[in-house]
């Protein structure tokens, strides 16, 4: 009987070591050992941050999922003190798959979502008093598990792992399995494999291959947020080297922030079997020429995924040769929908835009992505002075006003006004007498102001450098300014520059002349 019992007890713990290795893979167990009468916990309890798995998902073999989010802590109680140099985690399967027990699993690519790039491990004999270990990044990510080394052999009852940064962003780390690593020379004949390892191909797509990099001598620069007004997509369209999972291209332009696109993969049920990779090339092109400064993407808004992490922006005047428009890289932290700006930093006349997404993470996907109309002209800072030895002396057809002087006259008329004065570099004069004295209008009301010269109206706003004429949205070097006595005052260049007229410069007599 003793016999019958031994003989099955030791059938069951074969069948046991058999049903570990068909689901981990003898190989992947090289240098390991499977922890077994632990007690564990994560943050206190006794169930997965958000899919309710018990924390004994965590060694039971079957690489279920457990999911922990950054810096979630997982507790081991190992019930009595181990020897070990690290710690090996397997993906959860709903994460990966491929060729079970073997280190050739086809979508291990270095890409994969929820993996802890950096682990924190603890150790304590009490569990209590805690030691850092190691801050430690995985040794091969080629592979569906990662091994975290300590570089050294440590003994410890109790341990204690948080992920401090996600692969992807996504903020959380899921988990298969866990084991201890016990045979650092054992465990590193697998790790060195990677070189060797290869990424599968992706799902074959009906869509082509991203067009080759242009090879013209470019000028690389970095996206800036400087840029003009959204203009109107209607009439703009798209082509994507991946599309249609979820979402066609097109609805990055249909102005409907809730619908999106998604690149292309193949799925079955909760398992990935195969997916489209970055880089991914959309070509937007314009049915006119158009002015623009640059474009935004925006990210799908119920999904914290397919973020655009490495972009390179690129413009073309006839749709055939593009240059750099600009770069870009963009981090994510959990859930982000915020628009994203890539600016040129300049107007730039297209037939043609071209997105090259060189890193997403895991798929690829936008809510919308919109154009920006050119910046506004600038107006320049030069002051046109003419002459030295202008004729400050009453006259018809000029206007005389001094620097720090309360008297003026225009058009031979004496009158009292804000004295002109000089802020920031700009010299200010008092702009309704000075828009008065030429024959203009202007009107006021709250901090709009409206003038009128020539049939041209001008629309200001008070202590800004905006201003806008027909449409055009033009943008002083120096903005208006309040002076003293709540007036609003104007730069001189306001005159020079966008009404052309003659403003001489009288060094003797630190005067203005303003000659119609």
């Amino acid at each position: 009987m003793k016999k019958t019992l031994a003989l099955i007890l030791a059938l069951v713990m074969i069948m046991s070591a058999s049903v570990f290795a068909a689901e981990i893979g003898t190989e992947d167990m090289k240098g390991a050992k499977k922890i077994t009468g632990a007690t564990i916990t994560y943050d206190g309890k006794d169930t997965a941050a958000y899919s309710g798995a018990k924390t004994t998902a965590l060694v039971d073999g079957t690489r279920n999922d457990f999911g922990a989010k950054l810096k979630g802590t997982i507790q081991f109680d190992l019930g009595t003190e181990q020897k070990f140099s690290g710690i090996r985690a397997w993906m959860s399967k709903n994460c990966v798959a491929g060729a079970e027990g073997t280190n050739a699993d086809p979508n291990m690519n270095g890409k994969d979502h929820r993996r802890a790039e950096v682990l924190l491990v603890k150790i304590s004999s009490d569990g209590k008093t805690w030691t850092d270990v190691a801050n430690t990044r995985s040794a091969n990510d080629q592979f569906w598990f990662d091994d975290y080394y300590f570089g050294k052999e440590i003994t410890a009852k109790y341990i204690s792992l948080s992920s401090q940064k996600s692969n992807d962003n996504w903020g959380e780390w899921e988990i298969g399995e866990i084991a201890l690593i016990t045979d650092e020379a054992a465990a590193k004949t697998i790790s060195n494999q990677k070189g060797a390892a290869k990424p599968a191909t992706p799902a074959a797509s009906a869509t082509p291959a991203a067009p080759a990099t242009p090879q013209a001598a470019v000028t690389k620069t970095t996206a800036v947020q400087k840029v003009g007004d959204k203009i109107d997509k209607t009439g703009i369209s798209v082509k994507a080297t991946s599309d249609g999972q979820g979402g066609s291209s097109p609805m990055m332009l249909d102005g409907d922030i809730k619908t999106y696109w998604h690149s292309a993969y193949t799925a079955s049920g909760s398992t990935i079997t195969g997916y489209d990779q970055a880089p991914f090339t959309l070509d937007f092109t314009f049915t006119k020429k158009t002015e623009i400064s640059g474009i935004s993407y925006t990210p799908r808004q119920d999904s914290t995924g397919g973020y655009w992490l490495k972009v390179r922006v690129l413009y073309s005047t006839d749709g055939k040769k593009y240059v750099e428009g600009c770069t870009a890289i963009n981090t994510y932290s959990g859930n982000d929908p915020k628009e994203r700006i890539f600016g040129f930093g300049k107007n730039v006349t297209v037939k043609a835009v071209r997105v090259i997404i060189e890193e997403s993470s895991r798929y690829c996907m936008a809510a919308e992505v919109d154009f920006f109309g050119p910046l506004e002209t600038v107006v320049q800072t030069q002051i046109v002075k003419t002459t030295t030895t202008a004729d400050t002396a009453p006259g018809s057809g000029k206007i005389v006003l001094k620097l720090g002087n309360t008297s003026a006259n225009a058009n031979g008329t004496a009158g009292t006004v804000t004295a002109p004065y000089i802020v920031g570099g700009a010299t200010m004069l008092p702009f309704k007498y000075t828009m008065e004295a030429l024959g203009g209008s202007y009107a006021e009301s709250g901090d709009d102001i409206t003038v009128t010269y020539g049939g041209v109206t001008y629309n200001f706003k008070k202590n800004s450098n905006y201003l806008a004429s027909n449409g055009v949205r033009l943008l002083l070097a120096k903005p208006t300014h309040t002076a003293a006595d709540g007036s609003a005052t104007v730069p001189v260049i306001f005159f020079t520059k966008v009404l052309g007229i003659n403003c001489e410069w009288n060094q003797a007599e630190q005067a203005i002349v303003i000659k119609k």
